[in-house]
């Protein structure tokens, strides 16, 4: 059964915890919306999109936003507590020292552990889920983008004239349609109806036309053909255009599993250093969950030596100590990619090096109480 003691401090981390935790994952947020602006506020994108964007980069945001901030809820809560004498009071009352690390580091192995839980399944999913529907999106503002009227040439080698655009419904009326991906073969298309099918596969664009005909010159001094059709689809590729999306990063939208097979895939190809670098990969899947607990093992005697009223110096070491952190896991991955270092060991470096520090800033702290 869980001590008064532990539910106190545990009630004092979390209050800062989900607050610090709100404002990271708003802040992530903006930023990612900010990259993908062009994309994000099209013609095409509606309030709807912009809410499935958010809950599927959620699991991402979180993972990314729950370290420092449980890092920072500690600080702030152990060093209200030492800054009221309230750890004076709790020393006088013949509690130990080591109960102020009992609810941190038990409250971090919950986070740590729902953090690995977000890693094997709903972060790689949402971020391969936000790629796929951004697009969509892309390509439905591609659509919207037509003007009636007005001649579109922003594809690489097709123009496209509409005389009419609904614009909700994504229809055009008499299309005009100049293919000029094949110069030995150009091609004009005349409809009387058009539908553009923003879901086509991959970084095609599939456009449903109705009662119209084909105009192809197969060259010079060849013949020319004409061929009516009653409903027809013309794919478009608007690779160029795709790349506008900044959403989703190959490595994390991979399961662990995905990881391994494709590390033993390129391990089977001779491609070692890919092999190391999913590798490095599936092991941060563990490693970067794990930082709550290393953090609540610093966290706790940093906050008992602060003085009073320098609860911006908190701040300070929390920004300190997760630059350490980020600096440490970059060393880690490019160790690891370069096979300097066994994948495992290099996923686990920052971890271990905060590890050490915190053992020997809890001895420190215990022999000063002591």
């Amino acid at each position: 059964m869980m001590r008064r003691i532990d539910r106190y401090i545990i009630g004092e981390i979390l209050a800062p915890f989900l607050a610090a935790l709100a404002f990271l994952f708003t802040l992530l947020f903006a930023m990612q919306m900010l990259k993908g602006i062009e994309v994000m506020f099209g013609s095409g994108v509606r309030p709807f999109d912009l809410a499935r964007v958010a809950g599927y980069l959620a699991p991402h945001f979180l993972a990314m936003a729950t370290p420092v901030s449980f890092l920072f809820a500690v600080m702030l809560a152990i060093g209200r507590l030492s800054e009221d004498r309230e750890t004076t009071a709790l020393a006088a009352s013949g509690i130990s020292p080591w109960s102020l690390w009992v609810a941190p580091v038990a409250l971090a192995l919950v986070i740590a552990a729902i953090g690995i839980g977000l890693g094997f399944g709903p972060e790689p999913r949402g971020l391969s889920s936000v790629r796929l529907h951004v697009n969509e999106l892309i390509k439905r503002n591609m659509a919207g983008d037509v003007k009636p009227g007005v001649f579109y040439d922003t594809l690489k080698d097709i123009t496209l004239y509409a005389q009419g655009v609904l614009p909700d419904s994504r229809e055009f009326r008499n299309v005009l349609i100049a293919d000029e991906r094949d110069p030995e073969a150009s091609m004009l298309v005349l409809a009387r109806g058009g539908l553009v099918n923003p879901r086509g596969g991959g970084s095609m664009l599939e456009l449903l036309l109705t009662n119209g005909e084909i105009h192809r010159a197969s060259g010079p001094g060849q013949d020319y053909a004409v061929v009516t059709f009653q409903d027809g689809a013309l794919d478009l590729q608007v690779d160029e255009m795709l790349r506008k999306n900044r959403f989703g990063l190959p490595k994390e939208e991979l399961t662990p599993g995905e990881l391994q097979q494709a590390a033993a895939e390129a391990r089977a190809e001779g491609n070692h250093r890919e092999a190391r670098i999913f590798e490095v990969a599936r092991r941060k899947r563990v490693a970067a969950p794990l930082a709550s607990v290393v953090f609540a093992l610093c966290a706790v005697p940093l906050a008992l030596g602060r003085r009073q009223r320098s609860r911006g110096l908190g701040a300070v070491a929390t920004l300190l100590a997760y630059i350490g952190y980020y600096v440490l896991g970059r060393a880690g991955d490019v160790l690891g990619e370069a096979g300097r270092l066994p994948p495992m060991l290099a996923a686990h470096l920052p971890n271990l090096v905060f590890l050490v520090v915190g053992v020997l800033l809890v001895r420190r702290t215990l022999k000063a109480e002591g």
